[in-house]
């Protein structure tokens, strides 16, 4: 019976994002795509991100729905009335590189100039400008901001670097820098930084 009944979700949820998948696969971007629903479940589910399951799963999440509805532009429309993304993430950034996961998105907040490949973001975050005059901030390549951090100003934050939960960061970050704090300070460097 359990499995007559896991076998019946997995269907029922595979019609319903059915939409979704079917997009992704026809998109001129599709490689792309592909590429980034593979990066998804590799970090998400290392053990097993190759089953059914775990692609289920990651089409039920809507961190990863937010991604592709950013990747999507305009397209988004045609699934995302449907099949809606986290409300609560707002992401106003005209280029984010590869690799870009978001991590319990809730209550998020991404405006930058420009976000490197393989950035990782956590609940709670705020990334934008102090002044309506301020430029936005621009983040390199491999940065990971932890939950409840705050990132403003025109600033810089280098490539590999990683803030901590709850820091304020108001000044350049450095690459492969850890910082934490309020205000932020460096608390050390990332071993990729001796390489």
């Amino acid at each position: 019976m359990k499995k007559f009944y896991y076998t019946l979700r997995n269907i029922v949820w595979m019609l319903y994002y059915f939409p979704l998948w079917l997009l992704l696969r026809v998109h001129p971007r599709h490689a792309f795509f592909m590429a980034e629903e593979r990066h998804w479940l590799d970090n998400l589910f290392p053990t097993r991100s190759n089953t059914l399951e775990s692609k289920i799963e990651l089409y039920r999440q809507r961190e990863y729905r937010t991604m592709v509805y950013y990747r999507l532009g305009e397209t988004r429309r045609l699934v995302s009335w449907l099949i809606p993304a986290q409300y609560a993430c707002v992401i106003n950034c005209p280029e984010i590189g590869e690799g870009f996961i978001i991590h319990h998105g809730h209550s998020t907040r991404i405006g930058a100039r420009r976000i490197g490949k393989n950035f990782e973001i956590w609940q709670n975050v705020t990334i934008g400008h102090q002044h309506p005059t301020d430029l936005l901030p621009q983040i390199g390549d491999n940065v990971k901001i932890g939950c409840g951090a705050i990132v403003l100003g025109s600033i810089t934050i280098g490539n590999e670097a990683i803030i901590g939960a709850g820091a304020v960061v108001v000044k350049d970050v450095p690459p492969y820098a850890v910082v934490a704090g309020n205000p932020s300070r460096i608390i050390k460097y990332t071993n990729a930084a001796e390489e």
